[in-house]
């Protein structure tokens, strides 16, 4: 919610470190990795969100959400 809150009122490298804090504490958890390939795409990051997506596919292989956002890149 902290790196929603600062997405919101533009502060996106804040908001990337919050979405990675959390990542942190829960590596499994897939709106966080979808929030942060999501804000990597605002900040113009492409290939930065390829990666994130990747690393999200490997803790995270049952989830086909992942793979379908992944591929509309």
């Amino acid at each position: 919610m902290f790196g929603q809150l600062e997405e919101r009122l533009g502060n996106l490298p804040q908001g990337k470190e919050a979405y990675e804090l959390g990542l942190k504490q829960c590596p499994n958890s897939t709106p966080l990795w979808l929030s942060l390939a999501n804000l990597e795409e605002r900040m113009s990051w492409l290939s930065k969100v390829r990666s994130v997506l990747t690393v999200a596919r490997k803790r995270n292989p049952h989830f086909p959400g992942l793979l379908i956002f992944f591929i509309s890149i």
